[in-house]
């Protein structure tokens, strides 16, 4: 009777083992398979944030170029066209090549156009008259607004990317610069990017009709895809991505995996171990700046996604926007070693900040956001003091030595923002009013 028990006592523990063994390797497995795709996911991610902050910043280039043009022309009186070629000649030699011209627009009609070889028959043209121009041209007089446009038919023959600026002289609207971008360079650039990232995009601009497809390189499936939102120059841009070759399918790897999985039951501790820390590896890179240790952009959306209000004292967030001033003449003058050295040590003073509570990020190159909980009830001009005065030093190595200044807007709720990210627009804009009244540019 005791060998009758104990013969299929083993049995009962065999099955029993096998059972448990062969359930937690399918739950193991399809763990694996989630944190797999879950992996590849958070790879698009970074991968395509990447690719939209190149994208938006092969725009941004041009239009800091516009403004430097622009506080040349609103301070320069009357137009010299030697003066100003020479200007802008200097001002390109070393940028970007998407630029098909430059022009000035006197009230609503061009009167100056670089270069003037084949843009001769712009010049004249009352671009309030233009079907497809005068809409936005005259926005851009009444709201003084700058804005970005396109892709358009020009007035010269093809398509292009327009992007205007008010002339703002004696307090009064005067006219208008526009920077014309070659739309097919832009794409071709566009294009080139998504294949470094290996990448299907579609790029979609909003407007009150729906939206507009500026550019693809391959059929999306939209349910599967990543978004992204960038705002440029008063318009809103819906990034879809996906990886070029599609999202992995694990099915078939799976099932061989489960029927080899009930012979090896001591692998299953290993594998739980190693699938965890490839999980928490991939959060982190996904959500910390690898540079400076901060949270970065796609940390910032989880939190913004996932901050609960009721839970903030609301009245008491205070919103920070800092731009390092000058940082790419750093980068220029000392080389890209030491603005990483600098950026490092800017990131050090933030967690330094005399507040409590403090949320750090880094949104990208040198700009920085800082969400805290203002106790104290400082003023917003207070608050500023501080963080201008903390994030400014000297930087100092074996060969250099220079001062680190910076750009803050701060913004706390005053009764109409509901949300963060009211405050982080309101922030911005304070910020480079800020930046524009030290250039000289108001």
């Amino acid at each position: 009777m005791t060998k009758l028990f104990e013969k299929y006592n083993a049995i009962l523990a065999f099955m029993l083992s096998l059972f448990i063994l062969s359930t937690l390797f399918h739950a193991s497995l399809f763990y694996f398979q989630k944190n797999m795709e879950d992996a590849q996911r958070l790879m698009i991610v970074e991968e395509g944030s990447f690719f939209e902050s190149e994208v938006s910043e092969s725009l941004q280039d041009n239009v800091d170029l516009l403004k430097g043009f622009s506080a040349y022309i609103e301070t320069s009186g009357q137009l010299d066209d030697d003066h100003a070629k020479i200007f802008l000649d200097n001002l390109l030699r070393d940028e970007i090549t998407l630029i098909r011209n430059v022009s000035i627009i006197d009230d609503t009609t061009i009167v100056w156009t670089y270069p003037k070889e084949g843009n001769e028959k712009a010049i004249g043209v009352d671009l309030a008259k233009v079907e497809g121009q005068a809409d936005d041209l005259l926005l851009v007089k009444e709201s003084l607004t700058s804005i970005s446009i396109g892709p358009v038919e020009l007035v010269q023959g093809g398509l292009g990317v327009i992007i205007r600026l008010p002339i703002v002289r004696d307090g009064s609207y005067w006219g208008q610069i526009s920077i014309v971008l070659d739309w097919e360079k832009y794409t071709d650039k566009v294009a080139i990017l998504a294949d470094e990232y290996n990448l299907k995009a579609h790029i979609y601009r909003m407007t009150d009709t729906g939206e507009v497809l500026l550019f693809e390189n391959g059929q999306v499936n939209s349910s599967d895809a990543v978004e992204f939102y960038d705002v440029f120059m008063a318009s809103t841009y819906r990034f879809v991505i996906e990886p070029e070759n599609g999202w992995n399918n694990y099915s078939k790897l799976m099932t061989v995996a489960r029927l080899i999985a009930i012979s090896i039951s001591f692998v299953i501790s290993l594998f739980i171990m190693w699938s965890i820390k490839t999980k928490n590896k991939m959060k982190i890179i996904a959500s910390v700046d690898g540079l400076t240790s901060l949270e970065n952009r796609y940390s910032l959306n989880q939190y913004l996604d996932n901050v609960l209000y009721d839970d903030l004292d609301f009245d008491s967030i205070l919103v920070a926007i800092i731009d390092i001033d000058k940082f790419k003449r750093i980068n220029d003058n000392y080389g890209h070693h030491v603005g990483d050295e600098v950026l490092v040590q800017f990131a050090d003073r933030l967690r330094n900040l005399p507040f409590k509570d403090l949320r750090l990020y880094r949104l990208g190159g040198d700009e920085f956001l800082v969400i805290l909980c203002n106790e104290q009830k400082l003023s917003v001009e207070s608050i500023e003091a501080i963080l201008t005065k903390q994030l400014s030093f000297n930087y100092t190595d074996q060969n250099y030595s220079f001062n680190v200044k910076s750009s803050v807007g701060c913004a706390m709720f005053d009764g109409k923002s509901a949300t963060i990210q009211d405050l982080m627009k309101r922030a911005d804009n304070k910020m480079y009013e800020e930046k524009k009244s030290l250039k000289g540019l108001r």
